[in-house]
């Protein structure tokens, strides 16, 4: 007798500009999948929508996975993705796990389950550790016109204005290639002389904004927030990416546990799995076995929130707003060729 698979989606941006972090998501829901089947007569079925990161296309990928009765969906990478498909999967009873997307919103839906560090989070994290390490009096803050960097360079806002730390900039990196653009914003950042520049936004936005700083002359410290580590950025700056920080997350350590997990992925992909193939990973298995409780059907993804879950990092669980209670970052030093984790801080 056959068995009828386990049918989950997997969304992100896996096609166009802002595939730098999505590769490690698709490997850590697949690697799960095939520990999972090898131990389990249930099969599993992945079913990807690639959303390229644009918000007004989640809800079609959103509806797409519906139509395909996905039984939990692990995504999206975007946090406008994610807000913007969030109530179509409550509609349809469906839980969303997110191993990436770190908009605060999010925890507001009890049908959505965080893996990663939230953007006031972060942006406390930045703040704090700039105001410790740099005493500014001005900060320089700059985000490239995305949900995600307009929302965590007001979470740093906040941060700093706690501090009695002025803002003495605030500005949108341009979007497009336009040097004109981009050359006023340097004379602005000049004239209002911050001490140090915060930048919420993509890894691409951050790397031509780097560039374009250091042609400038203006060798200001840099903190950036977690979309820039990736070894992407460091190939893209080069020497630029002197006197740059980054506050992100940890991957996984390898050790007796996680071991089969990082021969796996280095089979597969050639490197050691960063944090969202972990994140993913976790996602993965613990949605799997969320959906083959006996009172699955009862509790639905109450039961998510409701019991711990035993993972490829140990026992998980959730928040009563479904974040993952176990959660650290990482302040990482950038230096030519390489990232250096500097200090970690628990959440």
């Amino acid at each position: 007798m056959s068995v009828e698979a386990i049918r989950i989606g997997l969304t992100g941006a896996f096609s166009g500009p802002h595939t730098t972090h999505t590769a490690q998501m698709k490997w850590g829901a697949l690697l799960a999948t095939r520990e999972w089947e090898s131990r389990h007569a249930s099969p599993v079925r992945v079913i990807v929508g690639d959303e390229q990161a644009e918000a007004e296309k989640a809800p079609t990928v959103a509806k797409h996975l519906i139509d395909e009765q996905v039984q939990g969906v692990i995504g999206h990478f975007s946090s406008g993705c994610a807000l913007a498909a969030a109530p179509l999967y409550r509609e349809a009873g469906i839980p969303l796990l997110a191993p990436a997307s770190t908009h605060p919103d999010l925890s507001q839906w009890d049908h959505i389950f965080r893996l990663c560090a939230r953007d006031d989070q972060v942006s406390r994290v930045m703040g704090e550790w700039a105001a410790r390490h740099f005493h500014p009096q001005r900060v320089g803050l700059l985000d490239d016109g995305s949900v995600y960097g307009k929302t965590l360079m007001d979470y740093t806002f906040q941060t700093l204005t706690k501090l009695g730390i002025s803002s003495g900039i605030r500005l949108e990196w341009p979007k497009e290639d336009t040097a004109n653009g981009k050359d006023s914003l340097c004379s602005l950042i000049e004239q209002a002389d911050p001490e140090v520049i915060l930048f919420g936004g993509r890894s691409r936005a951050a790397a031509d904004m780097t560039r374009t700083l250091r042609q400038q002359g203006i060798n200001l410290p840099l903190v950036f927030g977690d979309d820039v580590l990736n070894a992407e950025f460091l190939d893209q700056t080069a020497e630029a990416s002197r006197n740059v920080w980054i506050v992100g997350s940890i991957p996984p350590s390898r050790n007796g546990r996680t071991a089969s997990f990082f021969d796996a992925y280095r089979r597969e992909v050639g490197t050691d799995p960063g944090f969202y193939a972990a994140s993913t990973y976790l996602a993965t298995e613990i949605l799997l076995q969320a959906l083959v409780q006996d009172d699955w059907a009862d509790k639905g993804y109450g039961l998510l929130q409701a019991r711990t879950w035993e993972t490829l990092l140990g026992e998980q669980s959730f928040d009563a707003d479904g974040n993952l209670r176990a959660v650290s970052l990482g302040l990482w030093k950038v230096e030519p060729g390489r990232i250096l984790l500097s200090d970690r801080f628990e959440l």
